[in-house]
């Protein structure tokens, strides 16, 4: 049974479900900030104003130094276009939702209005950001922002951006909102988006909300990596507060309404959708969600020995990821108190990419092609910091920071 959302008999059903109906389309809302969520962001590739570019704008004058980019608006716009040109970035995931009817390419935005403008310039020697807020094309009616006066996390100077988006059947015009902070001792640009989006909705007599957040470069809610889209069955506000790292879901995951579990089967393009599916036997569901079955697998270590999982569960395992990609060398040094407190009591797993000499114990290369469905099961994407403890019914029993493992393990 399919319940779409909708005004039904004269009365107001938006968002409003029956515990019998095995499926919720549920229309969210965004909000300015990221609520619960942690804040993320990426470098800014700046180039002289003199390069190519998609879109041809009007620049202020009286400015120097200046250097330009553009952020796209949607990158699967953007990779059809890519592709009609003979080469595209995720082009499997992009035929995959055109086969599926997931993405009408005949309302895809024209590439010129696929792409947001920054510039970044100096008066009188003062880093300035400028950026093209209306996407109007024209810079000189926007706002001139001092790099050095920009708080990172306050909401007042979050740029507010509005912009025409294909939510998956047509354009529609969305906002969103960005800032900028300097890092490292080079003071270079990094941008990061501050939306998230909120599900209220009521199931019988019961109230629920479900916030969402979708890291990454883009403006749409996409999934590219699981890592990058996540959601949270929020409680009251005072609660929420107390939200642990398993409370955080994926897409093709669980969450518990009162006692009936729903998959968090999809959401829209521009994010306005998020559907559930009622799961009749969440008991059999195979993942690296919290009360699932953990799943199966076969790795080579870094010292050539290959583990079988239906061989280590005379005890429980512990999937400890780390990374050193960031400078986050503590990482390494969690593992290694992880392994001395519970290597004797659990088969303890440390993962990642390059280990040099300085990491003991068992150790499973992430880029090993023998381990590729290790990887995409237990580490999903090239850098991660989360640790698994799978218990002796081999179900995850846990999931946390790897650098947090004092506080939940």
């Amino acid at each position: 049974m399919l319940l779409l959302i909708g005004c039904q008999q004269g009365r107001n059903t938006l968002n409003s479900f029956s515990s019998s109906n095995d499926t919720l389309v549920i229309e969210t809302s965004k909000q300015k900030g990221v609520g619960v969520f942690s804040t993320s962001s990426g470098p800014l590739s700046m180039n002289d104003t003199s390069d190519n570019f998609i879109t041809t704008i009007v620049y202020p004058i009286g400015l120097e130094d200046l250097k330009r980019t553009e952020k796209y608006v949607d990158f699967k716009n953007k990779s059809f276009y890519d592709y009609k040109r003979g080469k595209s970035f995720f082009l499997e995931k992009l035929l995959a939702d055109i086969e599926n009817n997931r993405i009408d390419t005949s309302v895809f935005l024209p590439e010129s209005e696929n792409v947001i403008s920054i510039l970044e310039g100096y008066v009188d020697g003062r880093k300035i950001i400028i950026v093209d807020e209306n996407n109007n094309k024209d810079l000189t009616d926007d706002s001139l922002r001092i790099v050095e006066e920009i708080e990172w996390s306050n909401p007042d100077h979050f740029v507010e951006l509005k912009f025409p988006i294909s939510n998956g059947n047509e354009i529609v015009e969305e906002v969103s909102w960005i800032n900028f902070r300097t890092l490292g001792d080079n003071k270079e640009l990094d941008i990061g988006k501050f939306e998230h989006l909120v599900a209220d909705f009521r199931v019988d007599d019961k109230q629920f909300k479900i916030a969402s957040i979708k890291y990454g470069g883009d403006f749409t809610y996409d999934q590219y990596l699981p890592s990058t889209l996540l959601f949270v069955l929020l409680n009251d506000e005072e609660d929420n507060e107390a939200l642990i790292e398993s409370d955080y879901l994926q897409l093709g995951q669980f969450v518990k309404l009162d006692d009936q579990y729903y998959c968090i089967e999809d959401i829209s393009h521009n994010g306005g959708l998020l559907t559930l599916v009622k799961e009749k036997d969440f008991s059999t569901k195979i993942g690296i969600q919290v009360g699932v079955l953990a799943p199966e697998f076969a790795c080579i270590t870094e010292k050539g020995d290959t583990l079988h999982s239906k061989n280590l569960k005379d005890k429980g395992i512990i999937v400890v990821n780390m990374c050193g990609c960031s400078g986050n060398n503590g990482v390494f040094k969690a593992y290694e108190d992880i392994l001395s407190k519970y290597g004797d009591s659990f088969h303890v797993l440390g993962v990642d990419s390059n280990f040099g000499p300085r990491t003991t114990g068992t150790l499973i290369d992430s880029e090993n092609p023998f381990n590729e469905e290790f990887s995409l099961n237990y580490r999903q994407a090239y850098c991660s910091y989360f640790t698994y403890v799978i218990n002796k019914e081999f179900r995850i029993e846990k999931k946390l920071t790897t650098m947090n493992w004092r506080d939940y393990l």
